[in-house]
């Protein structure tokens, strides 16, 4: 575990996965993979963070999370008693 209590992945592992990826699958799969785990702090590939990653692997990753999205704020509201997005404004 890391510091914060959190699971953390040192960076030469998560390196060393992310070119075999690469190698594998391709560069797309390499970046998709990339920003699904939001990696960014010096990665082998620029893919990251979605202002860095290509628009068209961007756009493919929010829609493949769209339904974990979904499903995470059904759970926050029922917790919270929160109806329809009262508690911050919704979307």
């Amino acid at each position: 575990m890391g510091a914060s209590g959190s699971w953390t992945v040192g960076f030469p592992l998560y390196k060393g996965a992310t070119l075999l990826v690469n190698r594998l699958a391709g560069l797309t799969e390499c970046q998709t993979a990339q920003l699904s785990a939001q990696y960014a702090p010096k990665p082998p590939f620029d893919a990251g963070v979605p202002a860095q990653a290509p628009p068209g692997i961007t756009a493919a990753v929010r829609a493949d999370q769209r339904e974990f999205i979904a499903v995470i704020r059904a759970a926050t509201l029922a917790v919270t008693g929160a109806a329809g997005g009262a508690a911050g404004g919704g979307s």
